[in-house]
């Protein structure tokens, strides 16, 4: 259940999901990246991207950016095995993020499941949601939502 003071969203915590954040994304070039579970400032966050590689295909790659230092991927075990090479560029696709107050946490693409953490220790629930963007990439986003 959600109760909602001025422009913010508070849900219960007996609410087996804490969050759901939602958005569409077209890739032309590069990797799509979503921002999330960071503190108020952004400067501490989590962030999802998808990278191809020869070996396994389309994996999602789990970084984590910490107040003060450099961004590094902790976690390149996910698994997108719902998309192949050939049909990410230039198609519409989906990421889902769900939290729960345990901070265990699932990442989905086009509604399949490519990652999920027990719990991740650092992870904030008052952050900014945001998409990530590197040299290079160009990624449209659309139809955003987070509840």
């Amino acid at each position: 259940m959600a109760m909602r003071m001025g422009d913010t969203v508070f849900w219960d915590k007996e609410s087996k999901v804490y969050y759901r954040f939602d958005t569409d994304f077209t890739v032309m070039e590069g990797k799509p990246g979503i921002v999330y579970g960071g503190n108020k400032e952004g400067s501490q966050f989590y962030y999802s991207q998808i990278k191809w590689s020869d070996s396994k295909g389309y994996y999602l790659g789990q970084h984590f950016k910490p107040q003060g230092g450099g961004a590094y991927e902790f976690d390149p075990s996910g698994l997108v095995s719902n998309v192949e090479k050939d049909q990410l560029l230039n198609k519409k696709h989906h990421f889902t993020v769900t939290s729960s107050a345990s901070k265990q946490v699932n990442v989905y693409v086009d509604g399949k499941l490519a990652r999920d953490h027990e719990s991740l220790n650092d992870f904030l629930f008052d952050g900014k949601f945001g998409f990530n963007s590197d040299a290079g990439d160009k990624v449209l986003y659309d139809n955003t939502v987070v509840k």
